[in-house]
Order: structure tokens, then sequence, then C-alpha cells
């Protein structure tokens, strides 16, 4: 068997229309997009997934180097996680990744718009160089931000979602490649 994969998106609900008023419903819709990610690709996401968690610039420049936009890596880094650079540096500085979540106040969402502004022209440069996977990915992430918003947890449940199968991913390709020597 192969790593696990790195988004689960083929999950079946029923919901019928007797549950109880009080009761909460989550309610997903499937858009329609899969795609099997080519492991190459994988493994460049989870390493570049595990250098944003550490705050590790090296490993982000690298990772980015290899989709082919490795002079924006700040850049991509910070249109991964939504979350400017320096907050980026400092998880990895403090060894805190709740650096990395969205604060949800009024200042912080106008600092996120008004980086988004100021480098537009380079967010789309970035978006026209990157491997066209990582689109799918960069839209994914938004969305499960957004629900997680609107779900009164923010930052918390997609970033760990995302860690655990990137380092998954990372820990089965160790693992063949020791395999491989022995």
């Amino acid at each position: 068997a192969g790593p696990p994969p790195l988004i689960m998106t083929r999950i079946s609900f029923h919901i019928s229309p007797y549950l109880p008023i009080s009761q909460v419903q989550l309610v997903l819709l499937d858009h329609g997009l899969y795609r099997d990610l080519p492991r190459a690709f994988a493994l460049t996401y989870s390493r570049l997934w595990h250098g944003v968690v550490l705050g590790d610039a090296d490993a982000i420049r690298e990772a980015a180097e290899e989709m082919g936009v490795g002079q924006y890596y700040p850049l991509l880094a910070a249109m991964l996680t939504a979350r400017p650079w320096t907050d980026i540096l400092r998880a990895g500085d403090t060894g805190d990744a709740r650096a990395l979540h969205e604060k949800g106040t009024a200042a912080d969402k106008k600092q996120i718009a008004g980086y988004a502004a100021q480098y537009a022209k380079h967010i789309g440069i970035v978006l026209d160089l990157v491997p066209r996977p990582l689109l799918l990915l960069f839209k994914t992430n938004d969305c499960l931000r957004h629900a997680e918003r609107q779900l009164g947890a923010a930052g918390v449940g997609s970033f760990l979602i995302t860690l655990r199968y990137c380092l998954c991913c990372l820990r089965h390709e160790a693992r063949a490649a020791a395999a491989a020597v022995s």
C-alpha cells in the first residue's frame, strides 16, 4: 500500500429530512474535482508543509524551488497559510504553531487584505508558475479555512490534518528509501 492520500474527498453522507431541527447537521458539497497527486509533487508539498510548520526558511525555499517559484518562497508560504511571512518564522522560532492560525480580529483581516493587495501581481505570477495540482490544494485549503471560520474553529483542524498526512507521506518515503538501501 502507498502513503495515505493528502486529501480524502470520497465521503458519502445520507441526510435524512426527518432529523429534529435542533440537531446540528454538517452538509458537505462535493465539488467534483478529484486528482491523484503525482508522487514527486506529494513529497514536495509535504516537505513544504513540514518546513512551514517548523518555520524553516531553507526547507520552504527548497520546496518552492522544486515547484518552480524559488524566489517567491516567502510568498508561497504566506499563500499556503494565509499568514504573513513573519508569523511563519515566528512559529518556527517559538515552536508554537498557533502563530499560523487566523486571529479573526478586524486588524488581522485588514492586514491580510493589505498584503493581498500589495502583492497581487506577485501572487498572480506564483499562481501561473506553480504545478497545477497546487492550485487545487490552494482552493481546498481556502474552503477548509472558510468552513472552520464559520464553525468557530479557525485554523485548528485543517492545519493539523494536512500536517498529519504530509508527515505520513514523508515517513512512508523515508521507509521506502531505507528499504531500498538494505
